[in-house]
């Protein structure tokens, strides 16, 4: 079942990029590409090289609220693991599952590990859909009264209410239907991230983290941005950005390729941009972002050469909430 969904996110992936073909000067992209500034370039990949150190960051303090803080240094060196797997495997659960592979190697329970990497996960998804409502009181000026605009934001609202919701109603439900595994195990995660957020010692550092995670993304491709030489203005970035990456995490494409660059071009032509500058930019922001992931894969690779003597380096897979 794998094989095939990796086969038909991959068909959509290429199928997304041959319909942007047809309307789209690609000579013209290239060009734009060529001539990017390189001193703005570097300012946006330290920027998004930033955004990791705070990904492990935050994750370091995830764990310190459950009870099964590691070190800062292992959790960064796996947080860029994890980012090299998000773009080197179909979606970013393969990250996820990277990582809870390696903090369970690196001494943490099973159970912890899960708990540690999802609820980590779900408070940036909450946090980016904050972003996405704070926008709301610009996306008129730049988005118009479109049926997308309403439509993201009727996704972002709901999926925060959902998520709040959750919170609230996990201890009932665990005391309920804490005899069925399933519903028992997505409760205590639950319970996890209501945990998380509600500390509070460490939930405002956690949650701050969260927010500078996506300033850093905005600020990025703010960069890149300037680095071709497009107009950049800050309110329309915060805007576009956070629609950009929410619509993208759609579980549908290879890493969100693809589908990013069409919504893209959807959403910054609002603002201006041709479709061969919003393709460019699309195109160095994933570029940008795998390049940034390229310090995981080396780590990795040498991890993986140092224990191959001691024993055999298995490729990890999703664990169980076990």
């Amino acid at each position: 079942m794998r094989p095939v969904k990796t086969l038909a996110k991959l068909l959509v992936s290429a199928g997304l990029f041959w319909v942007i073909a047809r309307s789209v000067d690609f000579g013209a992209v290239l060009h734009m590409l060529g001539m990017v500034h390189a001193g703005l370039l570097a300012a946006a990949l330290a920027a998004l090289l930033l955004q990791v150190v705070v990904l492990a960051w935050r994750w370091a303090m995830v764990t310190k609220i459950l009870g099964h803080g590691l070190d800062w240094a292992s959790l960064l060196r796996m947080t860029f693991v994890g980012q090299f797997f998000n773009q080197a495997l179909p979606s970013s659960v393969g990250g996820d599952a990277v990582r809870i592979w390696m903090a369970r190697k690196a001494g943490a329970g099973l159970r912890q590990s899960v708990h540690g990497v999802i609820a980590d996960r779900a408070v940036a998804t909450a946090m980016l859909l904050v972003f996405v409502l704070a926008g709301m009181p610009l996306q008129g000026p730049i988005l118009g009264d479109s049926v997308a605009r309403w439509t993201a934001d009727g996704l972002a609202l709901g999926c925060l209410v959902g998520f709040a919701l959750c919170l609230a109603l996990a201890a009932p439900v665990r005391r309920r239907l804490g005899h069925v595994r399933l519903v028992r195990e997505a409760a205590d995660l639950a319970l996890a991230v209501r945990r998380i957020v509600s500390d509070r010692r460490h939930a405002p550092a956690v949650l701050l983290l969260s927010a500078l995670n996506h300033v850093l993304a905005i600020l990025g491709m703010l960069l890149l941005a300037m680095s071709l030489g497009l107009p950049a203005a800050v309110p329309a970035f915060f805007v576009l950005v956070p629609l950009v990456l929410l619509l993208s995490m759609i579980p549908i494409s290879i890493g969100g390729w693809g589908l990013r660059e069409g919504i893209m071009i959807a959403a910054f032509g609002h603002v201006g941009l041709s479709s061969e500058q919003a393709l460019g930019l699309s195109l160095l922001f994933g570029l940008a972002i795998t390049a940034v992931s390229l310090p995981g894969g080396a780590v990795w690779l040498l991890e993986r050469r140092a224990g191959a003597g001691a024993q055999p380096t298995t490729f990890p897979r999703a664990a169980p909430l076990a």
